[in-house]
């Protein structure tokens, strides 16, 4: 039996590769990303709707995302592995995030019905609210951050995965040019 740690890794694989239900849903890194944000930050979706870009910096112990809670007004820090930092970069890069803007552009009801309509799916008993809590353990312990830097890993893996066909693809096709251009001119 599945444990719900394993489910939730699932749904986000699901969101990274895409699916089948009653239409084709293609692969959506942004909502896999987002998936795992309300992990990581034990927040709800409309609230990890609203994350900016300058949220994240680098600190004196690493990479970090600056949050505040929302009824309290508590300012709370998470740290992230310093390689998550090239994952946003180029994030923000292909989507054209700029510097205040929102990393996440969805209406939180849109993630909300993509969410519950993978869940079911997947034939999985779970509801948001399970995939917010489903790190126990305060911020920045180290079970705490053994499993979100492994959900974050998860996102790496598909975005160096597309990095290495693109620029083997690049590679290919110059050394082609530059063999045709160096023999057809002999």
């Amino acid at each position: 039996m599945e444990t719900r740690y394993e489910k939730v890794k699932n749904i986000i694989r699901h969101f990274q590769t895409g699916y089948i239900v009653g239409r084709q849903t293609a692969a959506n890194e942004r909502l896999a990303f987002l998936v795992v944000m309300v992990v990581i930050t034990k927040r709800s979706i409309p609230q990890i709707v609203k994350i900016q870009r300058n949220q994240f910096f680098v600190g004196i112990k690493g990479f970090v995302f600056r949050g505040t809670s929302p009824r309290a007004g508590n300012i709370y820090y998470i740290q992230l592995p310093m390689s998550f930092m090239d994952y946003l970069s180029s994030y923000c890069f292909k989507y054209q995030v700029a510097g205040e803007g929102r990393i996440f552009p969805f209406h939180s009801d849109y993630v909300g019905n993509r969410v519950r309509e993978l869940v079911k799916f997947v034939g999985y008993d779970m509801s948001i609210n399970d995939i917010q809590t489903l790190i126990p353990y305060p911020y920045n312990t180290k079970q705490y951050q053994r499993l979100a830097f492994e959900l974050l890993d998860m996102l790496q893996d598909v975005h160096y995965a597309e990095m290495y066909r693109c620029f083997s693809g690049e590679d290919i096709c110059n050394s082609i040019r530059i063999f045709e251009e160096k023999h057809l001119k002999e």
